[in-house]
């Protein structure tokens, strides 16, 4: 039975260049914490699918940190 990992990598990978362009714009145009207005409207607008890929996406990360703090 395939992991986590496995089974959205597929998904995250389809949805690398939106997700990657999502990253740029958020880093050319920072905000502070507690004032991030923009990043906010961002997100709040995003694809459902672009969306469930970047939750995949930090599933997977929180998961392989997981795993690096066990190991350490």
């Amino acid at each position: 039975m395939p992991n986590r990992v496995e089974t959205v990598a597929p998904a995250i990978d389809a949805l690398l260049p939106e997700l990657e362009a999502l990253y740029k714009d958020l880093h050319q145009h920072p905000e502070l914490s507690m004032q991030a207005f923009r990043t906010a409207a961002l997100v709040a607008v995003l694809d459902p699918t672009l969306r469930a890929g970047l939750e995949a996406m930090l599933c997977a990360a929180a998961a392989w940190l997981g795993r690096e703090s066990e190991a350490a």
